[in-house]
């Protein structure tokens, strides 16, 4: 085989592995993916993009814990100098350490 061949082998493979994450994200960007609303609770918001984060990476998220329910994840929130530029909140039960939350 060509020395460059297992190179190119590599970076297929690679490419194989990759498309779908980046095909969910350039989904998730589409759809506006938890950008967060701006609130009257204290927190400024702004678009990932803006602060210096890649809004691609950060689509990839929800979907990833959504998917994941062993984590057991209520809510994704990312802050970045002092803004609010992502969050996302999941279905389940709320509980303090095991014992369930009543009225959440």
């Amino acid at each position: 085989m060509h020395p460059g061949g297992n190179v190119a082998f590599i970076l297929l493979a690679l490419f194989i592995a990759i498309a779908p994450v980046a095909a969910q994200a350039q989904t998730a960007t589409a759809a506006g993916c938890g950008v967060p609303a701006a609130s009257s609770d204290g927190w400024e918001v702004a678009a990932p993009g803006d602060e210096g984060l890649d809004p691609e990476t950060l689509c990839v998220v929800g979907p990833h814990f959504t998917s994941w329910s062993e984590a057991d994840v209520h809510a994704v929130l990312v802050a970045r100098h002092g803004r609010l530029v992502y969050e996302h909140y999941f279905a389940g039960q709320d509980e303090k350490w095991g014992d369930p939350l009543a009225g959440y």
